[in-house]
């Protein structure tokens, strides 16, 4: 599974985790206009991510403010982790349009689901899991050539299948948008 920092059986973790979507969601507000797609790549993006897990990600633009994203990892424990996400945008969360960086951030929070399968080299056994998450992050664009981008994310889940468990990914990646 997703290495979960700490169960939710061991403590009532969930405070944590809603406090911080409480405070990036109340950040959102209705964005301007999108930029053309020529400005910083266009309505898809392929990349990849290490933290914890490590894998690839497949970005797509659904209008508006909205996108979803596809991962797909694998992790050293023997795990293979796959998550799929609706997000929800915040262009220019931390500046105008003039000042250089932030302009070109936006934060995003999201919900979606992940599934992973896990097998044990030792005991010669497998199991499989279902998760809820909550995705929370920073994404830059480049508003120039060469269309990339890069992200940081947290997002924080609850195992439901086969046992109730928190469940917490971190990554750091960069995507190539087209």
């Amino acid at each position: 599974m997703a290495r979960s920092i700490r169960s939710g059986k061991e403590r009532g973790g969930w405070g944590a985790a809603l406090a911080m979507a409480a405070a990036l969601a109340a950040t959102l507000e209705a964005p301007p206009a999108r930029a053309e797609p020529g400005a910083g790549g266009g309505k898809y993006g392929l990349g990849v991510f290490v933290g914890d897990p490590i894998g690839i990600t497949a970005w797509f633009d659904v209008g508006g403010p909205n996108s979803v994203d596809l991962k797909l990892s694998y992790d050293l424990d023997d795990y293979l982790y796959a998550s799929g996400d609706y997000r929800w945008s915040s262009p220019r969360l931390f500046g105008g349009k003039s000042e250089p960086f932030t302009k070109d951030l936006s934060g995003y929070v999201g919900a979606g689901v992940g599934f992973l399968a896990k097998s044990d080299s030792r005991s010669a056994s497998s199991s499989a899991g279902l998760a809820i998450r909550v995705p929370l992050g920073l994404e830059w664009r480049n508003p120039v050539s060469p269309p990339i981008g890069a992200f940081v994310e947290f997002a924080p889940g609850f195992l439901v299948v086969p046992e109730t468990d928190l469940n917490v990914t971190a990554v750091l990646g960069a995507r190539f948008y087209f």
